[in-house]
């Protein structure tokens, strides 16, 4: 086992800290509820979706360093669908999957009361919906496997033309990606249609 004073250890020894962890409750995370409230406008909410790549949070694409489909020595930033809490696009839209949709909008409800929202039932329904209205576009488990379809190669400038709806260039500065000449957009159809959907909900 690691150290106790390493940082692996003390991250180990906290979490097994229930006493202390009760005891603080929501507090350690109203720094990032705070964070959150004080955006301004989408802009702004894609440099943090960017900022939360590698670290705790989530955005509507991610991606990270691959190898090159055509040049498989040379690594490159892929890029692809995101935006949805639960596993796979199915969950949303297959009727088999409602005993998880219900608990994830049970959980929802619950983070939403912890951290103080004042219409939690409201905050769920409205997440459910923007997240299943993803799920839509989002493209399904054997398309996403398909080398042919998803090595879609365009450079920075051609992902804002293609994608309008996301301030790309925020999201990269969020990301601390430089410009790209070169990026492997996965799933192309779904990230252009997603940065509509988000162009046109409400930042609420």
């Amino acid at each position: 086992g690691a150290p106790a004073t390493s940082q692996v250890g003390g991250l180990y020894q906290s979490f097994m800290d229930e006493t202390r962890v009760a005891q603080l409750g929501t507090k350690p995370l109203m720094a990032d509820i705070a964070a959150v409230a004080a955006i301004k406008d989408k802009s702004e909410m894609a440099r943090f979706m960017g900022a939360s790549q590698g670290s705790f949070g989530a955005s509507i694409v991610g991606g990270g360093p691959y190898a090159d489909p055509d040049t498989p020595t040379v690594n490159v930033l892929w890029l692809g669908q995101g935006g949805i809490g639960l596993p796979d696009r199915d969950y949303y839209l297959n009727d088999s999957f409602k005993p998880q949709r219900d608990a994830y909008r049970a959980y929802i409800v619950r983070t939403m009361k912890m951290i103080g929202n004042a219409a939690p039932e409201k905050a769920a329904d409205a997440i459910m919906v923007f997240e299943t209205d993803i799920a839509k576009v989002s493209w399904p488990i054997a398309d996403r496997r398909d080398i042919g379809k998803i090595n879609n190669p365009m450079s920075s400038d051609e992902l804002a033309v293609y994608a309008p709806g996301l301030d790309w260039k925020a999201w990269f500065e969020g990301a601390g990606i430089e410009p790209q000449k070169r990026i492997i957009v996965n799933e192309n159809t779904a990230v252009r249609d997603i940065a509509a959907l988000y162009a046109k909900t409400p930042l609420d």
